[in-house]
């Protein structure tokens, strides 16, 4: 049975089976959201003042269909330059270790309009801030924690899993790193683990035709979970309201 850090590194593997690249000039590479193929340009890019000479980007000629909807013009990668389907130095990566910011730090902001008629399908969805942390939109203290992976994906071990008050087994050491991706909009997993988490929700059960591979359950029914990091310090909590899928 697949653990977590087993997990993810099938996927990954997968992933690059799927996709792959060509030829140095000609690349074809996917996430989770899609694929793209086109080539490899560099030139000056900026973004909130911040500018970086010769970053090197993908100029794509093929997006597969909902990939990307207009107003988004393209993707930009926040995790390590090891993990890079282009080699290059991420532009975030490159400004953190320049001293161009004030802070080593970059945080998101992400809005909700859950149960709002009013909201129309562009809204404003949040902010990302680079250098500084933007204490307007938080209240309490920030607890910073070690990389489980040096420069890979954002990754963290797990201790504990709760569902709804039920706590849920998992590994330890490196069968329980999780990574955290801002690129990707489920929670995914083993079978093992998330087959016992979805049995704590009331009415949850695997989907079937084009959910196959997921779990489902009714929208009025939000439960809540509660990841612990290494330290046991602290905790994240979550109150599943924008959540009704995970993949499996």
């Amino acid at each position: 049975m697949e653990e977590w850090g087993e997990w993810a590194v099938a996927h990954r593997q997968k992933m690059a089976a799927k996709y792959g690249t060509a030829e140095p000039q000609k690349r074809s590479t996917g996430t989770t959201l899609g694929q793209a193929s086109g080539r490899l340009g560099s030139d000056v890019v900026q973004m909130a003042g911040f500018s970086v000479s010769n970053q090197t980007f993908a100029i794509c000629d093929n997006v597969s269909q909902g990939l990307l909807s207009n107003p988004v013009s393209g993707l930009l990668g926040l995790a390590f330059e090891s993990i890079a389907a282009s080699g290059a130095v991420p532009f975030w990566q490159t400004l953190a270790a320049s001293g161009a910011w004030d802070s080593p730090v970059m945080a998101f902001h992400l809005t909700r309009y859950l149960n709002d008629t009013t909201a129309r399908v562009l809204e404003y969805g949040g902010s990302l801030s680079m250098g500084f942390v933007n204490e307007s939109l938080y209240t309490g203290d920030i607890e910073y924690l070690d990389l489980a992976a040096t420069e890979s994906y954002w990754i963290l071990p797990l201790t504990t899993l709760t569902t709804n008050g039920q706590s849920i087994s998992i590994p330890s050491g490196s069968d329980s790193y999780a990574a955290i991706d801002t690129g990707t909009t489920l929670v995914g997993g083993p079978s093992k683990y998330l087959d016992e988490f979805y049995s704590q929700i009331p009415g949850a059960r695997p989907g079937t035709g084009k959910f196959e591979g997921y779990y489902t359950y009714r929208q009025y029914r939000y439960p809540s979970y509660l990841l612990t990091n290494s330290t046991g310090s602290d905790s994240l909590r979550y109150h599943n309201q924008s959540r009704h899928v995970i993949w499996r």
